[in-house]
């Protein structure tokens, strides 16, 4: 089906005050996805708030009598800085609260009953911090020329029997070379690290352009989705860590999305960049 997504923007003619509201009304609020953001922009530092929620609702199967579904919800609060020491170089700063929930619901067909058939939920606070150096020069490809890197650190202490610990290390380098006016050279290192009790996942892959082709397998068994089932699977005993607490790692060519979990990561890459098409004259 489709979907859409209403946003609704304010700015001051200086711009140093920014609202932006973005919504999809679905049935309720408890159902919808709802983001209200605030950035004050007038000084050297630049200072952000976000209230956030995501919901999502998604079918888990059925048997003889039930009808069964899951239904998770993501909210909380964040609270960012930008310091710039220079015209390239700033360090980023904050921390965001989230609450994530999720319930596995059953539909009796018979008696039209819906009852809560298991419930989760974990609580976080994740403070972070990130320096980041970019010089890059874009073009309507993005970045054609520069270097840009950033090295971040972010962790989740414990603050109850449902919170997730964890300390987590990135680093990511982009190195652009320009060629000439439309072609360009781009290199990429990417390492990453998490340590606590509940260690992030990164997950490592991207969008293969050869699955109508391919043999793949998650874990041994014969998947040939273009997302690893991973997540969403009834073993899985970390859904809710999966879904909102975890790194996307890509792209990785010729690898699926999730085609590979971990810890640790480290991934390489080299492109040549190019427009496929430079423009359409109508």
């Amino acid at each position: 089906g489709t979907r859409g997504v209403a946003n609704m923007s304010w700015s001051d003619v200086m711009g140093d005050h920014q609202i932006n509201i973005g919504s999809n009304l679905v049935f309720d609020l408890n159902n919808s996805d709802l983001v209200i953001q605030y950035a004050f922009l007038k000084n050297r530092t630049n200072y952000y708030a976000t209230i956030f929620q995501q919901a999502n609702t998604f079918a888990l199967g059925y048997n003889i009598n039930y009808d069964f579904f899951g239904y998770l919800r993501d909210y909380g609060l964040g609270v960012f800085a930008q310091y710039p020491f220079s015209k390239f170089a700033r360090i980023d700063f904050g921390s965001t609260i989230r609450s994530v929930n999720y319930e596995i619901k059953q539909f009796d067909i018979y008696s039209y009953n819906t009852s809560t058939y298991y419930k989760e939920k974990l609580d976080a606070i994740v403070p972070l911090l990130s320096y980041v150096f970019d010089n890059t020069t874009n073009s309507f490809t993005g970045p054609v020329d520069g270097f840009k890197q950033y090295i971040t650190f972010q962790f989740s202490p414990d603050i109850g029997s449902n919170s997730v610990q964890f300390q987590t290390f990135k680093f990511d380098a982009r190195k652009y070379f320009k060629l000439n006016k439309n072609y360009s050279l781009a290199t990429r290192l990417m390492l990453g690290k998490s340590l606590g009790e509940k260690p992030q996942k990164f997950f490592l892959g991207g969008n293969s352009q050869m699955m109508i082709f391919a043999d793949t397998q998650t874990e041994g068994e014969d998947d040939s989705g273009f997302y690893a089932q991973r997540v969403l699977d009834y073993d899985n005993t970390s859904i809710l860590e999966d879904v909102y607490f975890s790194e996307y790692v890509f792209p990785l060519r010729g690898a699926r999305y999730r085609e590979r979990t971990g810890e640790n990561v480290a991934v390489a890459n080299f492109e040549f960049i190019f427009p496929f098409v430079n423009y359409v004259d109508v």
